[in-house]
């Protein structure tokens, strides 16, 4: 994760969104359990930056862009509370998953590609960092996991429960 402004990103990476508009709809239909509400619990893993962390987060989210991407808003309560924007799409050109986030964290963002589901996990690699991996598990329909993690320790664990 890097701090930058957002304008910076958006003018880095607009040639390769714009090839993506519209395209990949079959691979996105694989990922169409993620869309919806969702109430998650989280961990923040003690590190040399703080003690290990319990949170209570929301996510939602829904086909946007002419449904070529997934758009999602990702809230976290208590006591660091905060907010990201993401987008999660498929290149089909580069046969790749793209997951672009924004936070409100001091202008934090991100860019990660992932080859696609292995059986019921999705594990991303950063862009600038490919020690950094977030894993997406899908648990169930209604259940799944976000782990991110360096070099293999984790940072953080997040699981969500669909809601109604």
């Amino acid at each position: 994760m890097r701090s930058s402004h957002a304008l910076w990103m958006l003018l880095l990476l607009s040639t390769p969104l714009v090839a993506l508009a519209g395209a990949g709809s079959t691979e996105l239909d694989k990922l169409s359990f993620y869309e919806g509400h969702w109430t998650c619990e989280g961990t923040t893993f003690a590190s040399k930056d703080g003690p290990e962390e319990k949170w209570k987060a929301t996510v939602d989210v829904k086909r946007e862009l002419s449904r070529a991407w997934y758009g999602v808003k990702f809230k976290v309560s208590g006591k660091n509370p905060s907010e990201t924007s993401e987008f999660k799409g498929y290149d089909p050109a580069k046969k790749r998953w793209v997951h672009i986030f924004v936070q409100s964290e001091a202008g934090a963002w991100g860019f990660s590609t992932s080859p696609g589901w292995e059986k019921n996990r999705m594990v991303f690699t950063d862009s600038e960092d490919p020690k950094e991996h977030s894993i997406f598990t899908k648990l169930s329909e209604t259940r799944y996991s976000h782990r991110q993690e360096t070099d293999g320790v984790p940072s953080f664990e997040k699981v969500c429960n669909k809601r109604n």
